[in-house]
C-alpha cells in the first residue's frame, strides 16, 4: 500500500494549484470561450494537481478520455468530469449567475443534482459532492443519504480552497 502524502506537502501543493488556477482563469476568461475551450485547460491543470498530490485522476466524459480512465454515462446524462466522489459540471463562462434562481443556473445545479444521484446509486455511495463552475461562479453541492444541500454561487475569483466542502 503506498504512502500518503503528509498533510503540509499537500497544503502547499492545493495552495499552489488553486493559484494556477488563479492565474489560468485570469488569462482564459476575457474572450469568453465556449464550454469544451474552458473545460480542457482547467482539467488539464486538475490532472496536474493529481498527479502531483497522488490522487487518483479526474475521469473525462465527454471528449477523448485517457486510458484506464472510466467512463462517466449515467442514465441521467453524461458528467463532465468525475474525482472520486465528486462530480464537476463545466458551464460555458458567463452563463452562471449570483442568484441561485437563475434559469441557467438552476438548471445546471439540476443536473449536477442527477448526475450525483445517478453515480450515488450506481456505486452504493451515501456522501458525494458537486460543482457547478463557469470560471466566475462555483456552486457547492453536497450529498448525503438522498439529501442535497446547495452552497449559493461564489464569484470564482473569491472561492478559497480552504472554504470547498471536504
Amino acid at each position: 500500500m503506498r504512502e500518503l502524502p503528509n498533510a503540509h506537502y499537500l497544503d502547499k501543493i492545493v495552495s499552489d494549484y488553486a493559484n494556477k488556477l488563479h492565474g489560468l482563469l485570469q488569462n482564459l476568461l476575457p474572450p469568453y470561450p465556449n464550454e469544451a475551450e474552458f473545460r480542457q485547460p482547467v482539467d488539464q491543470l486538475l490532472t496536474e494537481f493529481c498527479a502531483e498530490a497522488e490522487l487518483n485522476p479526474l475521469a473525462h466524459a465527454e471528449y477523448p478520455i485517457p486510458q484506464g480512465h472510466a467512463h462517466y454515462t449515467l442514465a441521467t446524462g453524461r458528467a463532465d468530469a468525475v474525482f472520486n466522489r465528486l462530480v464537476i459540471e463545466y458551464e460555458r463562462p458567463g452563463t452562471l449567475s449570483e442568484k441561485l434562481s437563475h434559469h441557467a443556473t438552476a438548471h445546471a445545479v439540476d443536473q449536477v443534482k442527477r448526475y450525483i444521484a445517478g453515480l450515488a446509486q450506481r456505486q452504493h455511495h451515501t456522501r458525494m459532492a458537486g460543482i457547478v463552475f463557469d470560471g466566475r461562479y462555483i456552486i457547492f453541492v453536497r450529498y448525503r443519504m438522498g439529501d442535497f444541500q446547495v452552497e449559493s454561487p461564489v464569484a470564482g475569483a473569491d472561492a478559497r480552497a480552504d472554504e470547498c466542502p471536504r
